[in-house]
């Protein structure tokens, strides 16, 4: 999450970057930064072809992947975006992480929920056209293979799960492409709503008007995606035993802006992600932060993350800052853990 985006106090990013093959994690992170470096770069046209601007974005980040020696031929991330400005929404979708909308006229009226992207199965009409017309072969859902899948041959992997994404680079050359579908929204006035953007471990047993009653139950967005993400885990353990795939969320009460288009938040309330810091980081306590509720500080319960092969140390180094605070990624690790620990995962 960026607010604000590029200086401007009109505008804010969300986005979901969920990696998949031996390299992921990397091929995520970088394109995440990427992501938003590129938007803020050419504010001009971030402002007046903000379609252009986010397909740009999507397809730098594929391209700068190799030159910044980031491993990424069978290795991707998928990437769904929410630029808002104002009561405008541009939504940018590149795989199967999904953005959903609910609305509300009143506290007696039933949620509508607006689906924002699309998933991009490879068996999509236009999405399964694109591969075969490329020379790649696409396999329907089966006991054998699982869901569709992208093949370079038919039986030759890497047998990609989405008909696009950031990365991927051996199936690109049968029609996997980083170009994201880019579709605009126009908030309604006078209606309270909220976005979730999510990765597929929330929608693999979970439908969208499912997830979006559970977001609705909580006035405070970190208590809704807490919620939503135990609601899933719960699934994943009923249907798959101790497996289930990573679960990211990311909720947002809208309006964001006041009526004129400057931002509700305060001006000491600018919500961004920084890089990584080049020093080492400070612990919880030096940076002033409240313990989290467990034995132990963040760095204890993060230090026991990378010995179980978790977070590891360059993202230790990453700081979030809200309302002027420094939340170190040791108490963001602690927090994943406390969640991890808590659903038996």
């Amino acid at each position: 999450m960026t607010y604000p985006l590029a200086g401007d106090p009109s505008m804010a990013l969300f986005g979901v970057f969920d990696g998949h093959g031996s390299n992921g994690e990397k091929v995520s992170e970088f394109a995440m930064w990427k992501v938003q470096e590129v938007l803020c770069s050419d504010k001009e046209r971030l402002v007046n072809e903000p379609e252009k601007a986010l397909i740009a974005a999507f397809e730098e980040a594929d391209r700068a992947l190799g030159p910044a020696g980031v491993h990424a031929r069978v290795s991707g991330t998928t990437a769904v975006c929410v630029l808002l400005r104002g009561t405008t929404m541009w939504v940018a979708n590149c795989g199967d992480s999904r953005a959903v909308l609910a609305m509300q006229d009143g506290p007696a009226s039933a949620l509508r929920i607006v689906p924002l992207s699309e998933d991009h199965k490879p068996d999509l009409p236009a999405e399964e056209a694109r591969i075969l017309g490329c020379g790649g072969y696409v396999s329907h859902a089966s006991p054998q293979y699982g869901p569709p899948r992208v093949w370079v041959r038919q039986g030759e992997g890497p047998g990609l799960a989405m008909g696009r994404s950031i990365g991927d680079h051996v199936c690109a050359s049968v029609g996997v492409i980083a170009t994201p579908e880019v579709k605009r929204f126009e908030l309604e006035p006078g209606c309270e709503s909220r976005i979730l953007l999510a990765s597929d471990g929330v929608w693999e047993f979970i439908d969208n008007e499912d997830a979006m009653a559970v977001v609705w139950k909580h006035g405070k967005s970190s208590d809704a995606c807490v919620s939503l993400i135990d609601e899933s885990a719960r699934r994943w353990r009923t249907a798959e035993g101790n497996y289930r795939d990573d679960i990211t969320a990311i909720v947002a009460h809208l309006p964001f802006f006041d009526a004129d288009g400057a931002s509700a938040l305060g001006e000491s309330e600018s919500l961004r992600v920084q890089p990584p810091a080049p020093s080492t980081p400070r612990s919880s306590a030096e940076a002033g932060e409240a313990q989290p509720a467990a034995d132990g500080g963040a760095d204890d319960l993060a230090a026991g993350m990378n010995a179980d092969g978790g977070a590891r140390p360059q993202f230790m180094q990453r700081r979030l800052t809200l309302q002027g605070d420094i939340m170190e990624e040791g108490s963001v690790a602690a927090a994943a853990l406390q969640l991890q620990q808590g659903d038996g995962a």
